[in-house]
């Protein structure tokens, strides 16, 4: 498999909409999520080297999470243009980009509150 075509693919929104969403945004997002969980539920008794593997972690995590919602965006835009062209409904590309901005919102908010409480 040609990783490097198929990121490229996703980045530029020309990997399938539904498989973009639901794999690379839903599902991958979701399991490399877990440990932050429990970066949350152990934060007082990690070390420092671990501390630092898991910085570098989130940073990681979350540049994918942002690869995955621009894949998704853009994926969601050309399926609604095509569901247009068809006279088709284009509610999925519409509800997932709402989601996408919900979620963006939420992730701005946890980077921000421990700023500002």
């Amino acid at each position: 498999m040609d990783y490097k075509k198929l990121i490229s693919n996703i980045w530029r929104g020309e990997h399938d909409f539904r498989k973009t969403f639901w794999i690379y945004y839903v599902l991958i997002g979701t399991v490399l999520s877990i440990p932050t969980y429990l970066i949350d539920i152990y934060y007082e008794s990690i070390g420092e080297i671990l501390a630092l593997f898991l910085l570098i972690y989130i940073v990681i995590f979350y540049v994918y999470i942002f690869f995955a919602m621009v894949g998704t965006w853009k994926a969601a835009t050309k399926y609604n243009l095509l569901k247009k062209k068809k006279k088709d409904s284009a509610f999925w590309g519409y509800a997932a980009k709402t989601y996408l901005v919900l979620t963006a919102l939420n992730v701005l908010r946890e980077i921000i509150s421990p700023f500002i409480s």
